[in-house]
């Protein structure tokens, strides 16, 4: 629903950023990723800037917890040095924590996820988390979206402009994750059938599921796809330009301005319509 602004990052930037997954290649990568997720439990207690040694004591009582948590023989500090070059975490230096002469003139640091970094390392987990069981259509999506545009088309009449950004953000993310779920059911579905003839117990297996929640899929959108494209025009009719810059003034981002707000506003309720309602095949009748 973002209209894909990766598309629109040059050459460098996009290098930059892939730099961030260096820790992923090294030869020591699950050692980097332990580091990692202590950092990340220590910034779930809202400790965001950590030393070395909090770090180690964070590693120490994940290694409790899990018996894959590897021994890092006193080479945490560089690590976390490493980490820095690679820009997935910031290093500030503090001398407050420097008890001594000696600690001072080696550098006492802190470390802190980048934000970037932070989903670099997101991702890694996301991926790591990713199972086969786990793709599906959702086909109870479809009830929740024809509410919530009923209820944005009531909210710009009434001229509700919190309500309007409530209903179109919940709207943004429901289609964002309808677009994520199709994307990867079309990839599980290729990978079910690639194991016809690498294993056909396996196929066997997820056929007759894959068929009844596919077969279950298709008759909720059927069902709801006429009723989702009136919905849809109904709101564009209570004033699409109005609605948009509701939704643009309520946006809380700080950091863009209206006039970025508001194009990006316009390309989701593109997105959005493209879905249920395009002047031709829509993107719910080709999934179909």
């Amino acid at each position: 629903m973002s209209g894909r602004r990766a598309l629109d990052l040059d050459s460098l930037v996009v290098s930059d950023r892939f730099r961030l997954f260096n820790f992923t290649r090294r030869d020591d990568h699950v050692a980097y990723l332990w580091v990692l997720r202590a950092m990340d439990r220590l910034r779930a207690v809202h400790q965001v800037q950590v030393d070395s040694d909090q770090v180690g004591a964070a590693l120490a009582e994940l290694a409790e917890l899990y018996d894959d948590v590897p021994t890092l023989d006193g080479n945490l500090r560089s690590r976390l040095d490493a980490l820095h070059d690679d820009r997935v975490v910031h290093r500030f230096d503090d001398a407050s924590r420097a008890g001594n002469l000696v600690r001072y003139r080696n550098r006492q640091s802190v470390y802190q996820f980048s934000e970037l970094g932070y989903w670099a390392y997101t991702a890694v987990e996301d991926l790591l988390e990713a199972r086969i069981q786990d793709a599906n259509l959702s086909r109870l999506v479809f009830s929740d979206i024809l509410e919530d545009l009923k209820a944005l088309a009531a909210a710009n009449r009434a001229g509700e402009t919190e309500q309007v950004y409530r209903r179109l953000s919940r709207l943004d993310s429901v289609m964002e994750d309808m677009g994520r779920r199709s994307a990867q059911f079309h990839v599980t579905l290729g990978e079910i059938v690639r194991s016809t003839d690498t294993s056909p117990d396996l196929f066997l297996r997820y056929k007759n599921a894959l068929l009844t929640h596919m077969t279950d899929f298709m008759a909720e959108l059927d069902r709801y796809l006429a009723r989702l494209a009136r919905a849809v025009h109904e709101v564009e009719d209570t004033g699409l330009g109005t609605l948009l810059a509701r939704a643009a003034e309520a946006d809380e981002r700080p950091f863009m301005p209206y006039a970025e707000r508001l194009d990006e506003w316009e390309r989701r309720w593109a997105a959005l319509r493209e879905w249920f309602a395009a002047e031709g095949d829509s993107r719910a009748g080709e999934l179909r």
